[in-house]
């Protein structure tokens, strides 16, 4: 997976400021984003897994994909859409 940083992601009449994709991505971690002023904010996609477990315990909680401590304002339409799997802690819509 990929680690972001502080990162503005703004200005798309058209698309999103943070698209999560495709269903094979796991482990990304976004921190300490701002979004804004884009159609649609954070879109975690379709078919997105959550993190591996097996019959008696968690194998691997870093296969989910994250965005923690993020802004997302002024957004279009949906400010974050999940129609996979996706955590978000810390952050304001």
């Amino acid at each position: 997976g990929s680690e972001v940083h502080g990162v503005e992601a703004f200005n798309t009449s058209v698309g999103a400021g943070v698209y999560i994709h495709p269903s094979a991505a796991s482990g990304n971690r976004l921190m300490g984003m701002h979004v804004h002023d884009c159609y649609y904010g954070v879109i975690f996609a379709h078919g997105l897994q959550g993190p591996e477990v097996n019959e008696s315990a968690v194998v691997n909680e870093s296969s989910g994909n994250e965005l923690s401590n993020a802004i997302v304002e002024d957004i279009m339409c949906d400010g974050v859409s999940f129609a996979g799997y996706g955590v978000m802690t810390g952050s304001t819509v």
